[in-house]
């Protein structure tokens, strides 16, 4: 994201920590609940509601968000 974004496009990078579903549809239950526990909603998002931050992000730029990382993570810490 910052090597493009200093060209004259936006570019943004996007963190998720975990998403319920495609790579991740398969997780223990007890793994999912390990992830669910370092975010401030108690849940995982979907890839639904994964988009929909994405596309908040994106429809809520300006200037100086080109370049920028952005971490969805929910607060979660590692």
């Amino acid at each position: 994201a910052v090597e493009l974004g200093s060209k004259k496009m936006r570019c943004i990078g996007v963190i998720f920590d975990v998403i319920q579903g495609g790579m991740n549809a398969n997780m223990r239950d007890v793994v999912k609940l390990a992830h669910a526990d370092r975010s401030p909603t108690g849940s995982l998002p979907s890839p639904e509601e994964a988009a929909d931050q994405i596309l908040w992000a994106l429809e809520n730029s300006s200037f100086l968000i080109s370049g920028a990382v952005i971490n969805f993570s929910g607060g979660a810490l590692p």
